[in-house]
């Protein structure tokens, strides 16, 4: 059994800018911490962006935002190695119109470039191997409802620039449930693969650099532990090709009785089982995951670097 021994770095987060209302939980990705405010109202004209160094303090503040919108929601941001970060959302017009969005920030010149990805819209984005960008999201209908939009790839492959290389996972044609995206479902990569977890399918999926089937696996816990009571927050691969699993549990009791309200799993080599990784109960969040070690949140104002 794998258990997290090893501290290697604290960060205290400088600036509250990071953990203020109304803006997402810190992200670790491409060396760089991210938060975002989830809804920006047109009326709204600070920034909904804010990136930080490894120490949590602030290197800069962006205001990401659409021509004509009179709301933006921005759902995922990733980072590739401290120079861009993709960023993915919805933009509501003033007719109520909704739009889905890639941004593409490149933070050395402040430039950005968006593109609409309409119908599709994106709710988790990763950058994967050779510079390439993966959506995970869905296709509503006008009416914004999702069981009677007509068939649809979840998965979508972009090019560092933003341009459309493939469509991967079609619905309904991945036959599972009513929609994969129905329950939890996110999205993580590694230097080698993409991996994507689907609660409603009770699966985890491997995918190659270009999108080619790698192998797909049943979702199978430890006894006492049932998917459809938990919330599958974050799956993350490693450099090494190690996965790790955080979950909320709220009404699990670990050993000692004691309710669990998180846990952290690793799947097996074989891809057939996952184990809970022993983790202190001080475990508030992953942040994101640092070559071979995970990014922990110890609290809204701590990120640890910790080797499995």
């Amino acid at each position: 059994m794998k258990s997290i021994t090893t501290f290697l770095f604290v960060a205290t987060l400088a600036s509250g800018e990071l953990s203020a209302t109304g803006f997402a939980v810190p992200k670790w990705s491409g060396r760089l911490l991210t938060s975002w405010r989830t809804d920006t109202p047109a009326s709204n004209p600070n920034p909904n962006l804010v990136i930080a160094d490894r120490q949590g303090k602030t290197i800069s503040r962006h205001r990401l935002w659409l021509p004509d919108a009179s709301a933006v929601k921005i759902f995922d941001v990733a980072a590739k190695d401290a120079k861009q970060l993709a960023v993915v959302g919805i933009a509501t017009a003033p007719t109520g119109q909704y739009t889905g969005y890639l941004a593409i920030l490149d933070l050395q010149t402040n430039a950005t470039k968006v593109m609409q990805t309409a119908p599709f819209e994106g709710l988790n984005v990763t950058w994967g191997p050779n510079d390439s960008i993966w959506i995970l999201g869905y296709q509503l209908t006008a009416e914004r409802k999702l069981l009677s939009a007509p068939p649809h790839a979840i998965l979508r492959q972009f090019d560092r620039q933003g341009n459309p290389v493939a469509e991967h996972l079609p619905w309904p044609a991945i036959n599972c449930g009513r929609h994969p995206l129905l329950e939890d479902a996110k999205l993580t990569a590694s230097p080698t693969k993409i991996g994507i977890l689907l609660k409603g399918c009770q699966s985890w999926i491997e995918l190659s650099p270009t999108g080619q089937p790698l192998g797909r696996w049943p979702l199978t816990l430890p006894p006492g532990f049932t998917p459809q009571r938990m919330h599958l927050e974050k799956p993350m691969m490693t450099n090494s090709g190690a996965v790790y699993l955080f979950a909320s549990t709220p009404d699990i009791k670990d050993d000692a009785g004691y309710f669990r309200h998180t846990t952290l799993f690793s799947l097996s080599s074989d891809r057939r089982s996952w184990e809970v990784v022993p983790t202190d109960p001080a475990l508030w969040c992953l942040a994101g995951v640092d070559a071979d070690s995970l990014v922990r949140c110890s609290g809204a104002s701590s990120l640890a670097w910790m080797k499995p």
